[in-house]
């Protein structure tokens, strides 16, 4: 600015300002959301930046550029898992920014049942005599879950139920000359919202 006063004089001054260099700030995530766990791998695409700081939403940490790939785990069978990833970019001239992306984890998924002899509260079995009225005891329930049964020469049950969606009547040994028949029983559990996302367990019967 330029001062004058009433005779005349007159005074100026200068000073310069120094615009540091900009920071961009912006990462990648692959993939975003996914099954359980999820496997993520980041690219950083800052220009800029001195430093960097990554925050994995509690699961870690990271003073690099490029992290290596982050496990994401939900312990959940009902609900996803959000985590908040950020990244914090710092250059030379100290100047801070950061960058927010969220991964989301699926509810794990399993799959668990007991062959039981004598209903819901019957005995656990793995061998029983012809006739074998046995029921399917599902032990991994979950509103997020849909299930399907292989039930071998019963053939296939599919739907949403937590418990008997097993067979209550009986498997029969035919077989001549008489000899132990086995069958495979197969219980599928995978997320209705997200069928990818599965699990399995098979176990046989000895009629």
């Amino acid at each position: 600015p330029e001062m004058q006063n009433s005779p005349g004089c007159k005074s100026k001054y200068e000073r310069s300002i120094t615009v540091l260099p900009r920071l961009d700030i912006k990462f990648k995530v692959t993939p975003e959301e996914g099954c359980n766990p999820v496997t993520a791998e980041f690219r950083n695409e800052s220009t800029g930046g001195g430093s960097y700081s990554w925050d994995f939403g509690g699961v870690g940490s990271a003073d690099v550029a490029n992290p290596s790939p982050v496990v994401f785990n939900n312990p959940s069978k009902q609900n996803d898992r959000v985590y908040t990833i950020k990244l914090t970019a710092t250059n030379a001239n100290g100047c801070r920014r950061e960058a927010v992306q969220k991964i989301t984890v699926y509810p794990q998924v399993e799959a668990k049942f007991k062959i039981l002899q004598g209903g819901p509260t019957g005995v656990s079995v793995a061998s029983i005599c012809s006739p074998a009225p046995v029921y399917m005891k599902n032990e991994s329930p979950s509103p997020a879950y849909s299930y399907t049964w292989q039930l071998g020469p019963k053939g296939d049950q599919t739907g949403v139920d937590a418990d008997l969606t097993g067979p209550n009547d009986a498997y029969i040994n035919e077989s001549d000359p008489p000899a132990p028949m086995v069958i495979p029983i197969r219980l599928r559990a995978y997320i209705t919202a997200h069928p990818e996302c599965r699990a399995e367990e098979t176990k046989n019967l000895t009629v």
